[in-house]
């Protein structure tokens, strides 16, 4: 999706510019301001969702080791302990894992909504710089 909002905003730039022609200068950086923003947040969430797959690979490894190596073991305290740290919240590698994800997914989805917030900003801003200045004629 975010791909696809970088073309829309990066094609609403180059088709509506020479519409808002009529439109004075620091009205125009205004309206068009948050397709630039949301081009921008757009590609930094693309970079930060290519980041959380990192990490969530990692995470997940990081749990299947643990459980390969509990079926390994035969002493059942030492399975316990060792279930019992991998599913702790704290003090683990995994739960630090874990943590960084989980901020890593966070960041991501807000620059998601992010940027189809800023979409929306700018055709509402365009709309209306539109309605109330008008279009180009062309004689």
């Amino acid at each position: 999706m975010l791909t696809w909002a970088i073309g829309l905003m990066g094609a609403g730039l180059a088709a509506v510019y020479p519409l808002l022609a009529r439109v004075p200068w620091n009205w125009r950086c205004a309206v068009l301001s948050p397709w630039v923003l949301g081009i921008l947040a757009a590609l930094a969430g693309r970079i930060l969702g290519a980041e959380c797959r990192n990490r969530n690979d990692v995470y997940y490894s990081a749990m299947m080791s643990v459980f390969g190596l509990a079926q390994l073991e035969t002493n059942p305290e030492i399975v316990k302990k060792m279930l019992g740290e991998l599913l702790s919240k704290t003090g683990t590698e995994t739960a630090t894992l874990k943590a960084r994800t989980d901020v890593s997914m966070r960041w991501a989805n807000s620059l998601y909504y992010a940027t189809h917030i800023l979409f929306r900003l700018g055709v509402l801003g365009v709309a209306g710089a539109l309605a109330v200045v008008g279009p180009v004629t062309h004689p």
